[in-house]
Order: structure tokens, then sequence, then C-alpha cells
């Protein structure tokens, strides 16, 4: 039989349960008083605005502090992709399946449920890109990051422990001005903003120049330009690789950066990173976790290029983060 809490347990001094401040369960804090609040508890460095969740409107947000309507430009760093309020969400039937969704967070990497077959189904119709048709689910971009380094390295390693190399290739060959998230491994990754990364611990792993195109330039000059950097880029992978390739277990590149400076790259380039990972039993890794989910068009950046990685990492507007393989 379960422990019964007591009369005198609920009531003495050493009871764990706290009285009410207010009589309305239901009370919100006033608009104005929100930023005043959350100083209290919380380093304030975000935009001081007080979301209207009401008010807000398609591509317009509300400052629920003063009125102001604003153009969204922001999307909460693109994981907003229908704006605010969309009528969709609006319909009963709808709104039934996101209040049941959003009573219970279960843990589905154990347990299953009708809503996330469906999921799975949708994802699938709607972005699924052929053969990488095996995913895994986590929450937050940095982590699905971390798990297509993770899911690299258990590769290289068993591989290389198969041909009697021991336990070796662990190392991740990434960009100059990449952002792969401010988590454990992608500290090592992310070189944009140094205080980011700065005073943590990360690994040295080969980092080499980033080839984008240059926009400033004329067409013809543009070409010239991007051509000679792309050699400069594939030269210096190719050193690395002649000098620990054994240890090279990825290459991840951003199809285009965001952080780092809104950094295109050509589809030749991206074909290149294929054609050496290929010869070098190298994963190629896309993160796709700000510029996929028709960003640009298409469901995936990497379609437009006719390249496939051996996985993509995504998340922001697809509403969960994750891996494709």
């Amino acid at each position: 039989m379960p422990p019964v809490l007591t009369e005198s347990a609920r009531t003495s001094a050493r009871s764990r349960s706290v009285p009410s401040k207010s009589n309305n369960q239901n009370e919100q804090c006033a608009p104005a008083e929100v930023l005043k609040k959350l100083e209290q508890h919380i380093l304030m460095d975000g935009f001081k605005i007080v979301i209207d969740l009401e008010k807000s409107r398609g591509s317009y947000l509300v400052d629920a502090a003063n009125g102001h309507r604003l153009i969204d430009f922001y999307g909460f760093f693109g994981s907003n992709p229908v704006g605010f309020n969309h009528p969709h969400f609006e319909r009963p039937e709808v709104q039934a399946d996101l209040l049941r969704a959003a009573q219970i967070k279960i843990a589905n990497s154990d347990v299953y449920s009708t809503a996330y077959a469906d999921f799975v189904e949708t994802l699938t119709r709607v972005a699924g890109l052929p053969p990488l048709n095996r995913y895994l689910f986590i929450e937050g971009g940095a982590l699905a990051i971390e798990n297509c380094l993770k899911a690299a390295m258990d590769w290289k390693v068993r591989k290389n422990m198969a041909a009697g190399h021991g336990e070796r290739g662990t190392e991740i060959l990434h960009f100059r001005k990449a952002f792969h998230g401010r988590t454990g491994y992608t500290m090592s990754l992310t070189n944009t903003d140094p205080k980011k990364t700065d005073l943590f611990a990360k690994f040295n792993w080969p980092r080499v120049s980033n080839p984008s195109i240059d926009f400033s330039l004329d067409a013809a000059a543009r070409e010239t330009d991007v051509v000679e950097r792309e050699k400069k880029a594939e030269g210096e992978i190719r050193q690395f690789i002649a000098e620990r390739g054994i240890d090279i277990a990825a290459i991840i590149i951003e199809p285009i950066q965001g952080e780092g400076g809104d950094n295109h790259f050509r589809g030749e380039w991206l074909k290149k990173l294929r054609q050496i990972c290929d010869e070098n039993e190298i994963l190629l890794i896309f993160d796709e976790v700000q510029c996929g989910m028709g960003t640009t068009g298409r469901a995936w950046c990497c379609q437009h290029f006719g390249v496939l990685p051996d996985l993509l990492a995504f998340g922001k507007k697809v509403q969960v983060c994750g891996v494709m393989a």
C-alpha cells in the first residue's frame, strides 16, 4: 500500500504545500510589469518586447506593453514558419488536438502514440528526402548536430577497429564562420562570435577556409573568385586528410551559413565535398537546421544541387529537431 500523508504531516511547519498568494489562479502579470518581474530572475539580453499572443497576426507582432504593431523579420530565429495565429489553428478539431498534446509531455523515444505516428508519416510525405528515411527526434538544433556527430564517430571508430587501427576516428572537419550550436561537441565547430565559445573546453578539430560566393563582385569576377577559393579550401581539406584522415569521421557544412553571414555555396562545391567524402571513407553531414524546411523553396536546400548527405540535421521550422539518415 502506498504511503499516506497524515493530517499532522499536512499541517506541520515542514509541509511542502505553499499557500497561493492569490485567490485567482488564472491571474496574469500585467504587460507593463513583465520585464520588471523577469529581470529579477533572468538575464535580460533579449528584445525589450512583451509579445501579445492574441493580437499578433500573420507577419505582425504586437507589443502588449505599448500596443505597437511590428513587422516580424525575426521569426524566433526561423522557428515560426506560418506567422502568428494562423486561421488553421482556430479550427475546433485542431485546437482539440493541440490541447490533447499539450496536457502531457510524452517521452516519445520510449512510449508511442497515434499522434507520433501521424507526425512521422506527415513529415515523410511533406519533407521526406529518400533514401534518408530513418529519423531520430530530439529537442534542440545543437543536439541534432551532436547526434549526427555521434553517429559519424561511432561509424568511423568501428570501421577503424575492424581494420585493426584501434579506437580512432572522432574528428570532425568543418568550416570557418560556421555555426552549429553552443553545446558540448558543437562548440568545437562554431566559430562566429568568439564570446559564444571562448573559455570553454574544445577539441582541436580541423577547420578550413569558407569558399562562399562573394555577391559584391560582378558575375564574371564572382565566378573566378569563388572557383579559386574552392580550390584553396579543397587543398586544405586534402592536406588534413593526408595528415589525419584515419581520424576524421565526417565533414559538416551548412549549405547556407546563417549566423556566419548568410554565406552561400555553389552546388559544385557541395558535390566536391560529396566526392571527397566518398573517396576517403568520411561521412558528409548537412546542417539544415536553419536553411531547411522550405526556406529556399524546396524542402531541403541540398535538393537544389542534387547532392545527398549521409546525415542531415533539421529543426526550427519543423517544430522539432532531429536527424535524417
